[in-house]
C-alpha cells in the first residue's frame, strides 16, 4: 500500500429516516425550530468544506429512486446516502465528526455503510443542472466598435431556495417506475483564476464603450507622419482615432457582471448536480425538480446529454466522489465557447455556500408522512403479513383522491388489539365496510372473532364470498357462523346465563349475573335485593351433576322470595308487578326461547374457536343489551378457566352499534331511588375490557358517535379509527382522544367514505388512511333469511349445531311431556276415582245424600278439570310447536344423523297418537262428570 493509499479516506452513510419537525424533542430546538436548525448544519457543512484546501475534502448526497423496494414497503423506495472523501485522514475525520456530532447526527438516523451501488446498466440520459449562462449577441456589429465581441457572455448569480424542504421531490419520485440516480457533491477549490480572469473580462467590457482610448495613443492612427520627429509642431490632441459606438449590451452585461463578481472574492466550492435515469424525459424531469426546489427565481439551467463519454466521466466522477470538472466535459462549456472566454467556463460549475444552501441538503419532513422514505415519526416498517392491515396511508392526496401506487399498509400488530379499538364513522362513511375487512383479517390470521350486530343484517354478506372463487374468501364463507336471535327458523342460538362455568365460584357468578341485569334494565327499590335472593335460592340443592337452572326457575324463584317478605299489598303488586316487566318477558316469546335452555347451542367454547356474527336486530334494545353482556360473561368465565395463550392475542369481539351495550350516561342523573343502567353497562364493560386485555381478548367497539357511547369507552381503547363525524362535538371528543390537529379535526368533517384517521401505539401522530374497499371486488348485498338458510345450512357448523339443538330439544320436550304424562296420570287416577264416586253416588236412594254427593263431587271435579286444561295449554304451548317443527323439518332432509330423525318421529307420534288422544279422552271424561252434576249445580254448600 503506498503512502497515498494510507491517506486517502472515504466513509459513506446511510439515511434510515429524516427529520420530522413535529418530534415532541425538537420542541425545545432554539431558533427556529428543527427545520431551520437542520438548514443551518448544512450551511455550516458546506461553509467548512469551503474553507478547506482546494480538493482535500469533497462532501456527495445521494438519491438513488429504486421502485422495485417498493414492493416490500413504498418508503423504501428512496435510498439516502451521504459519502465522505477526503486526501487526508485528518480532513476526513473532521467533516464526518461534524456531521455525526452536529445537529445534522440528530436530526437524521444515519448508519455507517458503504456507498450505494448503482444500477448504472440502466442509466442512459443524464440531466446536469448549473448556473444560467449565455452567449448574448451584441446590438451593434463589428464595424461600429472594433472592441465588441461575437458574442458576450453572461453567467447569473444563485438565488437559493432556503425554505427548500424536498418534499416535492419525494412526491415526484413516487411515481417513479424506473431507477433514478440525484448525486450532488461538492469541493473546496481555488478561485484565484477565475477571478483574474472574471476582472479582466470586466475590464474589456469596460473598454468596449469607451469613446477614445484614454490609457495610450497605441490605437490612433498617426495622419501626419509616424513620429514627432518628423513634424515637431504635432501635438497629442491632434492626432485622429477611430470613431467607436457604444454598445448598450455591453453596459447591461457589465453591470451584471460586476454584481457576480463581487461573490468570487468568497470561498468557492467546485459542484455538480445531475439526474440520471433511463431516459431523456425521466431525467429531465427529476432534475427540474431539482432544481426548482433548490433555486428560485429560475436562475438554474438544465442540459440533458445521453452520448457514452459523458456518462462514463460522470460515472468516473461519480465513483471518485469528486465532482464532474467543466474542463474535462466539453459538452459543458457552453455559452462560454460561442463568447470566446472559455477560461470562464468553470464558473457555471462553481459558486459559494450561500448560493449552494438550498441545494446541498436532504429533505426535511412536513405534515405527512414522506412517499418513498421514512420520517423519524413514522411507525416501524412492517409488511402486510406482520399486521392486521386495515387500510393503506397515502401522505399526498392528488385532485381529491389518492393514488395506490404510493400507498402503504397501515395496521396493528395482533397483540395490540387487546388493548381493544374503537372505531367511529357516520352512516355510509365506510364503518361497516372496514369491520367487514377487520374479520376478513382476523381469519386470514386464525384468530377466531365473535361479532355482536346489534342494528343490522350486514355482515352476513360474508357467507356469500365464496363466489369470489379464491380459496381464502371460500373458506370464510364455509366457516362464518350466522345465528339469528329472534328468527327461529334460519339459524336459531341457545345460551344459558345461569349456568355456573368451570373454575367460577358460585359469588363470582352471582355477583356477574346480577351485574349483567343492573346494567341492562333499571332495577330500583327493593327488586334488586328480591333479585338477589332469588338468584341464591335457584342454586339452593344444586349438587354435581344436576341440570343448571334456567331463567324460568329465577321467575319462580323471585315470586317465591316476594312472597315470604310479607309486603303491603301495594308494595306486593308493584314488586311483582317489576318482576313481569323485567323478569317474566326473558321466558316467552323470543327471549324465552333463547334463554329457555339448560345449555348453550352453540356451546361458548365453540364461540371461542369459531368465527361468528350473532344477530339481535328483531330484539328489543334492552334485551339487546342483556344478550351481549350474557355473551361477554361467558366468553370471560370461558377465557378464565384456559391456559395463558402465549401469542398474546386469543380472541376478538366485535361489538356493532355499542350504544345498544354501553350508551352514554351524560344525561343520565345517578342516585339512590333512580336506577341508571347505562352507568352500571359503562363501569361493568370498562372492567371487563382491562380483564379480558389480561386474557388475550380484544373488544372492537364500533358506533355512528362517539357521544352515543361511554366516555370511558372512547377513552380506555388503545386503537381509533375515526372515519367522517361532522358535528363538532363529536369532532372534538374524537380529536382530543387520539391527537388530531385543528386542521385535522376541521378534515374529518371533509373525509369522503373509506377516508379514515387512524391512531395507535406506536404512532407518533394520526395517520390519514384509505380503508380496504371490498366493494370493488365483492358482492356485500346481505343476503336474505331464505336465501341465507339455504347458503349456511349445507356447513358442517350448521349441521353439529342443528344436531345439538334437536337433541337438547329432544331430550326438553320428551322431559316435558314425562312431566305432563304424570300430571294426567294422576289426574286421570283421580278421575276414575271421581267417575266410580258418581255412579255410587246415583245409585243412593236417599234424594238428600245423593245431592250432597253429587255437589260435593262437582266441586272436586271443576279443580281438576281447569288444573288439565291448564296443563294441556302449557304442553301445547311450549313441546307441541317443537314437536310440529322438527317432525317436518325431519320430513325436508334436515341435517341430523337418522336416530336423531327417528326419535323425533316416534316422539311425534307418540304426543299425536297417545298424550294428545289420552289428554282429550281424559277432558271429556271430566267433561261428562262435570254435567252429570250439573244437575246439582243450583245447590250451594
Amino acid at each position: 500500500m503506498t503512502s497515498t493509499e494510507e491517506k486517502q479516506f472515504t466513509k459513506a452513510y446511510r439515511v434510515l429516516e429524516i427529520t420530522d419537525p413535529r418530534y415532541h424533542g425538537y420542541a425545545t430546538v432554539p431558533n427556529g425550530g428543527a427545520r431551520d436548525v437542520a438548514w443551518r448544519a448544512w450551511e455550516h457543512l458546506l461553509r467548512f468544506a469551503a474553507e478547506m484546501p482546494p480538493g482535500a475534502v469533497s462532501v456527495s448526497l445521494r438519491y438513488v429512486f429504486l421502485p422495485e423496494a417498493g414492493r416490500e414497503h413504498p418508503q423504501l423506495r428512496l435510498q439516502l446516502s451521504i459519502v465522505v472523501r477526503a486526501d487526508e485522514r485528518s480532513a476526513g475525520l473532521a467533516t464526518t465528526s461534524l456531521i455525526e456530532h452536529s445537529p445534522l447526527g440528530e436530526l437524521y438516523l444515519l448508519q455507517e455503510a458503504e456507498p450505494p451501488t448503482l444500477p448504472w446498466r440502466d442509466l442512459r440520459s443524464v440531466c446536469h443542472i448549473h448556473r444560467r449562462d449565455a452567449a448574448i449577441a451584441p446590438l451593434l456589429s463589428h464595424e461600429w466598435n472594433p472592441e465588441i465581441p461575437e458574442a458576450y457572455f453572461s453567467c447569473d448569480q444563485f438565488t437559493a431556495r432556503r425554505e427548500n424542504d424536498y418534499l416535492l421531490m419525494d412526491q415526484v419520485g413516487g411515481a417513479l417506475l424506473r431507477p433514478v440516480v440525484v448525486d450532488i457533491c461538492a469541493e473546496p477549490m481555488c478561485g484565484k483564476a477565475l477571478r483574474r480572469a472574471h476582472v479582466a473580462y470586466g475590464a474589456r467590457l469596460r473598454a468596449i464603450n469607451q469613446t477614445w482610448c484614454r490609457e495610450d495613443g497605441e490605437d490612433a492612427l498617426p495622419l501626419f507622419g509616424d513620429s514627432e520627429e518628423a513634424w515637431p509642431g504635432r501635438r497629442r490632441e491632434n492626432v485622429l482615432k477611430p470613431y467607436r459606438r457604444p454598445d448598450p449590451m455591453a453596459d447591461e452585461i457589465s453591470r451584471r457582471q460586476r454584481r457576480f463578481g463581487e461573490t468570487l472574492e468568497q470561498p468557492r466550492l467546485r459542484w455538480h448536480a445531475v439526474a440520471l435515469a433511463t431516459d431523456e424525459a425521466s431525467s429531465r424531469l427529476v432534475g427540474s425538480t431539482v432544481a426548482e426546489c433548490a433555486f428560485s427565481e429560475g436562475t438554474y439551467q438544465l442540459s440533458v446529454h445521453s452520448d457514452a463519454q459523458t456518462l462514463e466521466r460522470l460515472r468516473d466522477a461519480v465513483q471518485r466522489c469528486r465532482p464532474l470538472d467543466s474542463r474535462v466535459a466539453p459538452v459543458l462549456l457552453l455559452s462560454s465557447e460561442a463568447a470566446g472566454t472559455t477560461d470562464l467556463s468553470g464558473l457555471c460549475h462553481t459558486a459559494t455556500a450561500d448560493e449552494l444552501q438550498g441545494l446541498f441538503r436532504l429533505p426535511v419532513g412536513g405534515t405527512r408522512s414522506p412517499q418513498c422514505i421514512r420520517m423519524k415519526t413514522d411507525p416501524p416498517i412492517a409488511g402486510a403479513d406482520d399486521k392486521i392491515v386495515l387500510g393503506h396511508v397515502d401522505g399526498h392526496p392528488v385532485g381529491g383522491r389518492q393514488r395506490d401506487a404510493t400507498a402503504w399498509p397501515a395496521g396493528i400488530p395482533s397483540a395490540v388489539l387487546t388493548k381493544h379499538v374503537f372505531v367511529s364513522g357516520m352512516p355510509g362513511s365506510g364503518k361497516t365496510t372496514a369491520l367487514m375487512n377487520l374479520m376478513i383479517e382476523l381469519h386470514k390470521r386464525g384468530i377466531p372473532f365473535l361479532t355482536i350486530e346489534c342494528s343490522k343484517r350486514d355482515f352476513r354478506a360474508l357467507t356469500k364470498l365464496a363466489r369470489k372463487g379464491d380459496a381464502e374468501s371460500l373458506s370464510l364463507a364455509q366457516d362464518l357462523q350466522v345465528y339469528t336471535l329472534g328468527k327461529e327458523d334460519v339459524s336459531p342460538f341457545r345460551m344459558n346465563p345461569l349456568a355456573l362455568a368451570s373454575d367460577v365460584t358460585l359469588p363470582e357468578h352471582l355477583d356477574s349475573v346480577l351485574a349483567c341485569f343492573y346494567a341492562a334494565m333499571p332495577l330500583s327499590g327493593p327488586l334488586p335485593a328480591v333479585l338477589g335472593e332469588a338468584l341464591e335460592l335457584v342454586y339452593e340443592g344444586q349438587e354435581n351433576g344436576d341440570p343448571p337452572p334456567v331463567m324460568a326457575d329465577l321467575v319462580k324463584a323471585a315470586e317465591e322470595v316476594l312472597k315470604s317478605k310479607g309486603y303491603s299489598p301495594d308494595v306486593e303488586s308493584d314488586i311483582r308487578a317489576a318482576i313481569e316487566v323485567r323478569l317474566t318477558v326473558l321466558v316467552c316469546r323470543s327471549m324465552g326461547k333463547i334463554l329457555q335452555s339448560p345449555s348453550a347451542v352453540p356451546a361458548v367454547e365453540a364461540l371461542l374457536s369459531g368465527y361468528s356474527v350473532i344477530e339481535l336486530d328483531r330484539l328489543p334494545v334492552d334485551q339487546k343489551c342483556l344478550t351481549s353482556l350474557f355473551l361477554l360473561k361467558a366468553i370471560l368465565d370461558e377465557v378464565r378457566s384456559l391456559p395463558p395463550h402465549a401469542d398474546g392475542l386469543r380472541f376478538v369481539v366485535l361489538i356493532d352499534e355499542a350504544h345498544n351495550v354501553v350508551g352514554s350516561t351524560s344525561s343520565s342523573v345517578r342516585s339512590e331511588d333512580l336506577a341508571d343502567p347505562g352507568s352500571h353497562a359503562s363501569e361493568y364493560v370498562c372492567r371487563m375490557l382491562a380483564e379480558l386485555r389480561g386474557l388475550g381478548v380484544g373488544i372492537v367497539i364500533s358506533d355512528q358517535l362517539p357521544t352515543a357511547v361511554a366516555s370511558e369507552v372512547v377513552k380506555q381503547t388503545g386503537t381509533k379509527l375515526a372515519f367522517r363525524q361532522v358535528d363538532l362535538t363529536d369532532r372534538e371528543i374524537i380529536s382530543r382522544a387520539m391527537l388530531l390537529t385543528q386542521v385535522e379535526e376541521e378534515d374529518l368533517a371533509r373525509l369522503r367514505p373509506g377516508e379514515a384517521f387512524f391512531f395507535t401505539e406506536g404512532l407518533y401522530a394520526p395517520l390519514r388512511i384509505r380503508t380496504v374497499n371490498l366493494h370493488q371486488d365483492l358482492d356485500l348485498a346481505p343476503p336474505s333469511d331464505c336465501e341465507l338458510g339455504r347458503i349456511i345450512r349445507r356447513e358442517p357448523w350448521f349441521k353439529a349445531n342443528a344436531t345439538a339443538l334437536g337433541a337438547l330439544e329432544f331430550t326438553f320436550a320428551s322431559g316435558q311431556s314425562d312431566i305432563f304424562d304424570g300430571e294426567r296420570a294422576n289426574i286421570a287416577a283421580k278421575a276414575a276415582r271421581l267417575l266410580s264416586c258418581l255412579l255410587s253416588a246415583k245409585a243412593t236412594n236417599d234424594d238428600a245424600a245423593r245431592q250432597r254427593k253429587l255437589v260435593a263431587l262437582h266441586a272436586e271435579v271443576c279443580p281438576l278439570q281447569e288444573r288439565l286444561r291448564s296443563l294441556s295449554r302449557g304442553f301445547r304451548r311450549t313441546v307441541l310447536p317443537s314437536v310440529e317443527r322438527y317432525s317436518r323439518q325431519a320430513e325436508h332432509d334436515h341435517p341430523w344423523p337418522p336416530e336423531l330423525i327417528d326419535a323425533w318421529g316416534e316422539f311425534a307420534r307418540r304426543v299425536h297418537d297417545v298424550t294428545l288422544a289420552d289428554t282429550e279422552r281424559l277432558l271429556g271424561l271430566l267433561g261428562r262428570v262435570v254435567t252429570e252434576c250439573g244437575a246439582s249445580r243450583n245447590t250451594r254448600v
